[in-house]
């Protein structure tokens, strides 16, 4: 007998290029990612985004990224640098949203100012311990 407990499933949002999914990708739905998350973003920036200001982020991309955060329940609790992986920054969120509307979610951050390349998605479901 399989114990969901112990199961962690394999999700990586299709790339952003064109929409398209790369070869190690699938398409489908997780219903087993229902419940609270955190969910590990890294994201490649644009050669054209890493060259804009701080203070151009603040005023542009900021506002509309939480407004974002807040259309779709989520809460972002970290950023950083990620070391030894080719993207450039790691955003966590934290959010009880299902995986689709998660994806919905990276998809429109995007839509708002092209300045993302691509990005890979970890989900760690938060369990309740006995």
């Amino acid at each position: 007998m399989e114990s969901s407990w112990f199961r962690v499933p394999s999700i990586v949002e299709p790339q952003l290029r064109d929409g398209e999914l790369c070869k190690y990708q699938v398409e489908g739905k997780s219903e087993n990612m229902k419940g609270k998350n955190l969910y590990l973003s890294f994201w490649r920036l644009l050669p054209e985004a890493r060259e804009k200001s701080d203070e151009y982020w603040k005023e542009n991309w900021w506002p509309k990224h939480d407004e974002l955060c807040k259309k779709y329940g989520l809460k972002l609790v970290y950023v950083g640098s990620p070391y030894g992986v080719p993207e450039s920054n790691i955003f966590i969120y934290e959010g009880s949203c299902d995986t689709e509307k998660y994806f919905d979610f990276r998809l429109e951050t995007n839509a708002t100012e092209r300045a993302i390349d691509y990005s890979n998605t970890t989900i760690v479901q938060l369990l309740d311990k006995p």
